[in-house]
């Protein structure tokens, strides 16, 4: 599987969105990365018709990866994150009467793939009902599943090749998999969750 990193891209000031991806794919292209296809996550939001004592509706997080066509992810506020088959789509769609979509609240973050050595790059944006909300990037290092080992190549890779001036997120503390406690594709889908939130914040 191998370890990824998912940070958002700073957008400066004086660049458009544009010009900022369009740097990075140059830089790839000049250290002779390989263009190899396209990628999406997509995300939508539900919400528990009945709140709490608090009076807070709960919520989930339905999540797609194209690295993943088959499955689907379901992401709890605490971060557990169930993986299923996508039969859960209609499982989901029946339980209207304690959950139903959040409104607007479908969000995708979609661009291009890359391969370089031991590594593959997306670079992409994130939009939220056709509203730009920010460029993301994944970084994915093959050969290591413990993020313990590996993760200052990742920040080495993003800082040294990429010359991204970011500080990467600290390496997930539990992973989702604990029988193995190695990386997988879920650790992934909560990393780009989070950018997902934060983006919704700003």
């Amino acid at each position: 599987m191998g370890v990824t990193c998912v940070f958002p891209v700073p957008v400066v000031e004086g660049c458009t969105s544009n010009q900022v991806i369009d740097s990075l794919k140059a830089r790839l292209g000049v250290l002779g990365a390989d263009k190899a296809g396209s990628w999406f996550v997509e995300c939508e939001a539900f919400h528990s018709v009945k709140q709490n004592q608090e009076n807070v509706a709960k919520m989930f997080y339905l999540m797609h990866s194209s690295e993943c066509p088959s499955l689907s992810f379901s992401l709890l506020e605490n971060d557990t994150c169930v993986v299923a088959e996508n039969s859960i789509n209609s499982i989901i769609s029946k339980l209207s009467d304690f959950y139903l979509p959040r409104k607007g609240s479908k969000t995708e973050a979609k661009g291009s793939r890359f391969t370089l050595g031991d590594f593959i790059i997306k670079i992409g944006t994130i939009t939220q009902a056709s509203s730009f909300k920010g460029v993301v990037a994944e970084i994915h290092y093959a050969p290591c599943s413990d993020p313990l080992q590996c993760w200052c190549i990742l920040d080495e890779f993003v800082r040294d090749i990429l010359a991204v001036n970011v500080t990467l997120p600290s390496p997930p503390k539990t992973l989702v998999d604990k029988k193995s406690n190695l990386f997988s594709v879920a650790d992934t889908i909560i990393q780009y969750l989070e950018i997902i939130k934060n983006t919704k914040r700003v």
